[in-house]
């Protein structure tokens, strides 16, 4: 009985192991940088999918953000906050690994647009 039940936890394990960490494998990184080509300080990425939310600032030295424990295969939206202005939503899917974004960005008016 106790060797079945041994053997029994260890085919579930994997299994589970598998479920849990599949859901949510992707990230999405990127630079956002200003007009001149340094990083974009202050910037914010909204990353929104399938329940999913989470917001990054955008590091002030290179632009460089990572959004990780994305849900992978997942439709999702990507919004940018720069100088109190938003861009407009970039809809993407994720992979299994990572989904790039790179901008060089500027606000104009109450908007950012992409250069």
């Amino acid at each position: 009985m106790t060797r079945t039940l041994a053997l029994i936890c260890m085919c579930i394990l994997p299994i589970g192991v598998t479920v849990s960490t599949g859901a949510y494998a992707a990230e999405v990184v990127g630079n956002l940088t200003d007009r001149k080509g340094g990083g974009a300080k202050g910037a914010r990425v909204t990353v929104t999918c399938d329940g999913f939310e989470d917001s990054v600032f955008v590091s002030a030295v290179n632009g460089q953000y990572r959004v990780k424990n994305v849900p992978d295969n997942a439709a999702c939206v990507l919004v940018i906050q720069y100088d109190g202005a938003y861009s407009a939503p970039h809809n993407f899917t994720t992979t299994t690994e990572k989904t790039r974004y790179n901008r060089r960005i500027r606000r104009v008016g109450n908007s950012v647009e992409y250069l």
